[in-house]
């Protein structure tokens, strides 16, 4: 039977040289896109050229409020505000197609448009 010990100071002292730990050994495989960075590394924005947006107040694009914006807004409508441009690329597609005669002709006529 092996009794408990307290604390190292009851080993056998032995004659041997200290055991190392293994020595390091590179692993086969391709090489990671970005290093590995230390926790107390600063983090870097993901695109430097855009400023966060946290600690920055929403803002009311119809009354210049704070804490809502134009779609929650209660005031009424400002008419003097220039309207944000909607963005329907797929909608003046489907609508050149159409005007074409659509995709029965095999795509030669939406071929050129492109």
């Amino acid at each position: 039977m092996i009794m408990p010990m307290t604390s190292q100071d009851q080993w056998m002292k032995v004659n041997l040289p200290p055991l190392l730990p293994p020595k390091y050994h590179k692993q086969p495989g391709r090489p990671k896109k970005t290093r590995k960075q230390a926790v107390e590394e600063p983090k870097l924005p993901s695109n430097p050229y855009m400023l966060p947006r946290y600690g920055i107040p929403l803002k009311c694009g119809n009354c210049g409020g704070e804490g809502h914006n134009r779609s929650s807004c209660k005031e009424p409508r400002n008419p003097n505000i220039k309207p944000t441009r909607k963005r329907n690329i797929a909608k003046d597609k489907l609508a050149v197609r159409r005007r074409d005669g659509g995709d029965q002709s095999g795509g030669q006529q939406s071929m050129q448009l492109r």
